[in-house]
């Protein structure tokens, strides 16, 4: 029988490489079955706000507030990031011509990245906050709805 050739491998690198490809595989297969959390992929919100002004509330106003609602866009900033985190905003006068708006007269939508982001919208941004006390004033009535694309 033939002598076993030394390695020329250190055997504390040896054992140090088993280990780390173990403890790899490990996570791995955790990961996989599903027993270390993973983040769920977001999705976006859908934010949709529908207003009728009041008769008494004039061109301008109604034009300075649709700006405003739009440019939530741009004046809503993430506490943690400081950064803008609405994704779109858009708005504009109702033009349909199917007579069922139930007298409300301008549409605005938002889209947020998560409900995460929509709730701290709704919740705490300060600039959402005053925009919904000047709107508020102006407004005789109005409808919200908010969807997530693709969920039924």
């Amino acid at each position: 029988m033939l002598p076993r050739p030394k390695s020329k491998v250190d055997p504390f690198k040896r054992v140090v490489s088993i280990f780390v490809i173990v403890v790899f595989f490990l996570i791995a297969s955790a990961v996989y079955v599903g027993v270390l959390p993973t983040k769920e992929p977001t999705m976006p919100v859908i934010h949709i706000l529908l207003l009728k002004f009041k008769p008494t509330t004039n061109p301008e106003a109604v034009q300075r507030l649709s700006e405003q609602v739009v440019a939530l866009k741009d004046t809503c900033v993430h506490p943690e990031t400081n950064k803008p985190y609405i994704i779109l905003g858009k708005g504009g006068i109702n033009n349909s011509p199917e007579k069922h708006s139930a007298g409300l007269t301008h549409g605005y939508i938002l889209e947020f990245k998560d409900d995460e982001d929509r709730d701290y919208f709704l919740d705490k941004d300060p600039s959402h906050k005053a925009f919904v006390d000047a709107i508020s004033q102006e407004s005789d009535d109005y409808l919200v709805l908010d969807f997530t694309p693709g969920v039924y």
